[in-house]
């Protein structure tokens, strides 16, 4: 008679409990999808206080917790047949890359310039392994995932140059890995997304090199004001909150003054003209959400090709969700698609 009871309360537990979790999609400001709003749920049971989660004393402890949580969760993706630690020179000592191509044919493929993401301050080639092996893995290329160097310790300009230094040694000598140089390309999220664009910027003023396309997931691109409505709606509960933001922009630009410059802020560029085409991406719920667009939106007025995407129901970091989101699979597709159309036209 128990056993029955039991039998019969745990169809109605399970409805609460499917119910309870469907009711979490439901925002004001529209719905999430489901697996992205138990995230967020997870996401504020365990933040730190903000104090505490913004104090330079504990950078180190957030470093190596993200590296942890990358280790467990950003692992597996597509099977690499080389997945090597390479250095190359940069302006302040060499910098680290990490090299992905999914066959060993030795046929030389296109590059891709990779960038991650982690507030300028945070994260590293580990941390997106997921997400380069399955560039390389869609876009049939050579993926360079630079280790640029971190804020505070490196402020502005310090990951750019890194950058740069990285996609010139890749126009120079990217035949030995090998590669076509030929066919160049950069792409980075969040912050690395900023920085992809401005090494585009750079690229185009340096004359040198050549780029075919930029893929930018959810970037900042304006570091001089947070009066958009994205981050009225979207600057807390997120996954990257307004007062996040502002954290990263005072570590890697401490110098109010840099705000305004191109480098830092590539919406801001007098001109867009001239730059290689772009697929640009953001999230529905992102607080950089506006600023993506907005950079999309100058681009086509400079009379660059675009193809722009707000993926409906997801928040900041979605792009490293390979393994449970279909929709960052879906923008990985499509951004090989992209790199294939520019790279074979």
């Amino acid at each position: 008679m128990i056993l029955g009871a039991l039998l019969a309360v745990v169809p109605l537990l399970l409805l609460y409990l499917v119910l309870r979790l469907n009711r979490m999609r439901f925002r004001e400001v529209g719905t999430l999808d489901l697996r992205v709003a138990v995230y967020l749920k997870l996401l504020q049971l365990r933040k730190r206080s903000k104090s505490e989660a913004h104090d330079l004393a504990h950078l180190g402890a957030r470093r190596a917790e993200l590296e942890s949580l990358a280790r467990r969760f950003a692992g597996g993706g597509p099977r690499m047949a080389v997945e090597r630690d390479l250095e190359v020179p940069g302006p302040a000592g060499p910098v680290p890359v990490r090299h992905y191509r999914r066959s060993r044919d030795g046929t030389p493929g296109p590059i891709l310039l990779y960038l991650h993401g982690g507030s300028f301050a945070l994260g590293s080639v580990d941390t997106h392994n997921n997400v380069c092996r399955a560039l390389a893995a869609a876009a049939d290329c050579n993926v360079l995932s630079v280790g640029y160097r971190l804020a505070p310790e490196h402020p502005f300009p310090a990951a750019l140059e890194d950058a740069y230094a990285a996609l010139y040694w890749a126009a120079r000598e990217g035949g030995t890995l090998p590669g076509d140089p030929e066919l160049l390309a950069v792409a980075g999220d969040s912050a690395g997304g900023t920085l992809a664009a401005a090494v585009c910027l750079m690229a185009r003023d340096r004359r040198y090199p050549l780029l075919r396309r930029q893929a930018l997931v959810y970037p900042a691109t304006d570091a001089s004001t947070i009066d958009r409505d994205s981050y009225r709606l979207y600057g807390q509960g997120y996954a990257l909150d307004t007062a996040e933001v502002l954290w990263a922009r005072k570590q890697y630009l401490p110098d109010p003054r840099d705000r305004s410059l191109p480098y830092a802020s590539p919406l801001l560029a007098e001109s867009h003209a001239g730059l290689p085409p772009a697929t640009v991406v953001t999230g529905e719920f992102d607080v950089l959400r506006d600023e993506g667009r907005a950079y999309a939106e100058a681009l086509e007025r400079a009379g660059v090709a675009v193809n722009y995407l707000c993926i409906p129901g997801v928040a900041h970091a979605f792009f490293s969700a390979q393994r449970a989101l279909p929709q960052a699979r879906r923008v990985t597709r499509q951004i090989a698609e992209d790199l294939a159309d520019s790279w074979h036209r």
